[in-house]
């Protein structure tokens, strides 16, 4: 079986109609959740470290969380603990 993946899924199709579908009103409202849930774990981190730098803690973070998630990339699972190595160690 092929693997699918982002780019299979969306070949030939222009990078603002993919995500016009992945960010449109209702499918934000699906991954809403989620894109807080994840922030605010990311923000409870900040406050046990003690310190927080938003752009380095959470800017530089948090998409590469959230959106492979939301586009439904089977990269997700790796950007989501690369990036808490690289915040938080």
């Amino acid at each position: 079986m092929a693997v699918r993946t982002l780019a299979s899924l969306n070949a030939g199709r222009s990078p603002r109609t993919v995500l016009s579908r992945i960010l449109s009103p209702k499918a934000v409202m699906q991954i809403r959740a989620r894109f807080t849930e994840v922030a605010e774990q990311m923000v409870d981190r900040c406050v046990e470290k003690g310190s927080i730098c938003g752009i380095h803690d959470l800017a530089q973070i948090y998409p590469l969380k959230v959106f492979p998630d939301a586009a439904g990339s089977p990269a997700s699972k790796a950007f989501s603990e690369m990036s808490l190595r690289i915040s938080f160690s």
